[in-house]
């Protein structure tokens, strides 16, 4: 299976914003949020042998840690395994290289495909199931991943 990695740029997270890459309701400030997400933290994009998108994931970071986070494309059921694997090791990658030590990933409770790959994702890259949080969207569940280097931001 071919698959492509490139830096991620905010017009990358239009074709996620449906499974048919067709853009929905979208406004100016949900554009800013996706820009802003893609450009402050490290991001990139995964794209099929056709050049399908098959996700957009990155590390956002905060105060204490990063945040590891993941946007599906068209191609991505299709792509499945071979993806989670892939996108774990850059995950793993981006966070060793860039000193962060630790990583939460939060995955959304409930059924449905978006949280069994999260959870597949975090599993797959090494993340330990270390709880819930509440959040204004609903309860998560939160994954860590500690590495060896310094404290992110510090």
């Amino acid at each position: 299976m071919v698959m492509t990695v490139a830096e991620a740029s905010a017009f990358d997270m239009l074709e996620t914003l449906t499974d048919a890459g067709r853009v929905g309701r979208f406004t100016r400030q949900r554009f800013g949020e996706m820009a802003r997400q893609v450009s402050e933290g490290a991001a990139f994009t995964l794209r099929d042998g056709e050049g399908r998108l098959i996700a957009v994931a990155g590390l956002w970071p905060e105060a204490d840690h990063a945040e590891a986070w993941l946007a599906v494309g068209p191609a991505f059921r299709a792509n499945l395994r071979a993806a989670m694997a892939q996108l774990g090791a850059l995950l793993a990658g981006v966070a060793e290289g860039s000193g962060t030590q630790e990583v939460r990933l939060y995955v959304a409770k409930g059924r449905g495909a978006e949280r069994v790959a999260g959870a597949r994702l975090a599993a797959w890259s090494g993340f330990i199931r270390s709880g819930e949080e509440a959040t204004p969207l609903g309860p998560v569940e939160v994954y860590r991943r500690n590495f060896g280097g310094p404290r992110h931001g510090q």
